[in-house]
């Protein structure tokens, strides 16, 4: 097998060689440019080599570069045969050598100078603990949106909606600032005075009685989440151990969602119980105290994003290359984001980002109106129950069974590991695309009871087409928590080290704007359109469950969006990783030429 996967690797050099015939070496003097492909005809032939690493990446390129010494003369001779193309064949071993080397984790941070249990410390108390009490309001505050309204009676429809959305707008507008501020200042520093912020900010939320007030620290609580989430995202990319990366990453998310339900039973079950909502803002201020003064004695090097030989001399080396402010304070943010332009990768992977949380953030929203007001008419506990249920089936599969198979046959930060964990993210969003249509087609059957003509479907629990539904849910959330974290590591290893933060910013901000408040805002949007379309062109007047899956139907079809956005990212990453193993060649085989 091993022997197999290396002849392939040199299959895969030889369709991008110009026969001497029809490029003559002196009418180009860049031998290395790869022939046009087509992406639909050739997509087998680019494909082959990942659909062979993918059933024994583990154990069969290490293999390959074991083999790689003894096969050393059936490549010149490889070579020999092959001179008619006029340039050099890629080296299949030295290609697995350097695959080997760098994965599953990728190029990662020196990090032997840390001890594991404090990077174990720094994740689960600073980065998952922080996180989740930050993701505590939101669910706290739709708890509490009762008890506001009786203390401030005069709060409009308009007002109770930004009590729910400032602290997003503030993720969004203050993103891009702290990715740059952790370019320029001490790590430690920011987050100390962030986290401070914010323990505060959530405070001033509980205790004022002032729309205006609350609107500011609503507003600021977003701002000062943000760092953390941009942070948290760079140092678990650079410091989580190779094994359990990608479970690390997409453990941020299952904080975020322990936060968010123990923020909305604090704040229920208190209020409830003849508490002032005050009680579980203080508790979340209490607790963001006690983990700032953890922050206070952790060392610098353990929370510090600049520490490692390696990550130092790439970062020097970047930003070396990059025009400086006339201030001589280092690169302007103009001329990084004028690199990063071209960074075609990173876009791609924010837009798999963004849209992985525009469906997640949707369905979320839509839930519980869906299946109360909409197709089905349930009960709001066993919508509740289900939501639970199958949510927590798909994510838990996803979070735990995703990163077994990325770590086990993708890698991270190297172009061949990028190439081949996108190409494993694309079967499985084909999984995701499977759920949301088989979701569509549930949903098309029991609107057909709602027309004048038809019988109405039963909406209880006997019905087999909710089940088909809450079962197609399953793989959806499976394939969105699976590849979440996963994207994000690629995003961030896309772009060259000094520039991951401000990058990382960015991303974060798009993340936020496109992602959550997308899901929410563009199917609200798509429904009234529909609405406005069918009553002037059709006459007929849309009901509230015609309008209800008319949102869910939209954020179905982002999950096709959502595949053929990883399917270009896949592509890219394949080209990637052919032009660089091709300008390795030429390099390695220069001096021999001249």
């Amino acid at each position: 097998l091993a022997q197999a996967i290396s002849v392939q690797a040199s299959h895969e050099s030889t369709f991008v060689c110009r026969p001497s015939a029809m490029a003559p070496p002196q009418a180009s003097p860049n031998r290395y440019e790869p022939a046009q492909m087509s992406p639909t005809s050739s997509i087998f032939q680019r494909d082959s080599f990942a659909a062979l690493s993918f059933l024994s990446f583990g154990s069969g390129m290490r293999a390959a570069s074991e083999h790689d010494s003894s096969d050393e003369d059936d490549h010149d001779d490889s070579d020999a045969r092959n001179s008619d193309c006029g340039e050099p064949q890629a080296d299949a071993g030295n290609t697995m050598r350097h695959a080997v080397e760098d994965l599953p984790g990728g190029v990662q941070e020196d990090t032997s100078e840390l001890s594991y249990g404090g990077r174990v410390f720094v994740f689960s108390a600073l980065s998952l603990g922080v996180q989740a009490l930050m993701s505590y309001s939101g669910g706290a505050t739709p708890a509490s949106l009762p008890a506001i309204q009786a203390a401030n009676p005069g709060l409009t429809q308009l007002e109770i909606s930004l009590l729910g959305s400032l602290d997003k707008i503030g993720q969004v507008v203050a993103s891009p600032f702290w990715g740059r501020a952790l370019q320029r200042y001490p790590t430690k520093l920011l987050l100390v005075i962030g986290l401070l912020l914010n323990a505060g900010f959530s405070a001033q939320f509980g205790f004022v009685r002032s729309k205006d007030a609350m609107f500011f620290a609503k507003f600021m609580q977003g701002c000062t989440e943000s760092q953390q989430i941009v942070w948290g995202n760079l140092w678990t990319s650079s410091r989580a151990p190779p094994h359990l990366l990608s479970m690390w990453m997409n453990l941020g998310g299952v904080a975020a969602g322990l936060g968010t339900a123990v923020g909305q039973a604090m704040a229920g079950f208190g209020n409830a119980g003849g508490l002032p909502y005050c009680f579980a803002y203080a508790a979340q201020a209490v607790g963001l105290l006690l983990l700032w003064v953890a922050l206070v004695f952790t060392p610098n090097k353990l929370v510090d994003l600049r520490k490692g030989n390696h990550a130092s001399v790439g970062r020097a080396a970047t930003m070396a290359s990059i025009p400086e402010n006339a201030d001589g304070s280092g690169p302007s943010v103009l001329a990084q984001l004028r690199v990063l332009m071209h960074r075609r990768l990173y876009w791609l992977t924010m837009l798999c980002v963004a849209e992985n949380n525009f469906i997640v953030g949707g369905l979320q929203f839509f839930w519980t109106r869906f299946f109360c007001n909409g197709p089905w008419t349930l009960d709001l506990a066993t919508v509740t129950a289900a939501g639970l249920l199958v949510q927590g089936i798909g994510m838990g599969l996803g979070i735990f069974i995703g990163p077994l198979l990325v770590n086990k046959y993708g890698g991270y930060h190297d172009d061949l590991g990028r190439f081949i964990t996108l190409h494993l993210l694309l079967r499985i969003t084909a999984v995701c695309t499977f759920g949301a249509g088989l979701a569509v087609l549930a949903m098309g059957i029991q609107l057909g009871s709602w027309s004048p003509n038809a019988e109405l479907l039963d909406s209880s629990l006997r019905n087999p087409w909710l089940w088909t539904f809450w079962f197609a849910t399953i793989p959806i959330n499976f394939a969105l928590a699976a590849q979440g974290g996963v994207q994000t590591v690629i995003n961030i290893g896309s772009v060259p080290p000094g520039m991951q933060e401000l990058a990382q910013g960015f991303t974060t901000s798009v993340q936020f704007l496109c992602g959550y408040a997308g899901g929410v805002i563009v199917p609200s949007i798509m429904l009234d359109i529909a609405y406005d379309v069918s009553l002037s062109q059709f006459g007929y007047k849309m009901t509230e469950a015609d309008q209800l899956s008319t949102g869910v139907l939209v954020l179905c079809g982002m999950c096709v969006v959502l595949f053929f956005t990883v399917w270009l990212a896949r592509n890219e990453a394949f080209r990637q990783w052919q032009l660089k193993s091709m300008l390795s060649e030429e390099g390695r085989r220069s001096p021999t030429a001249v």
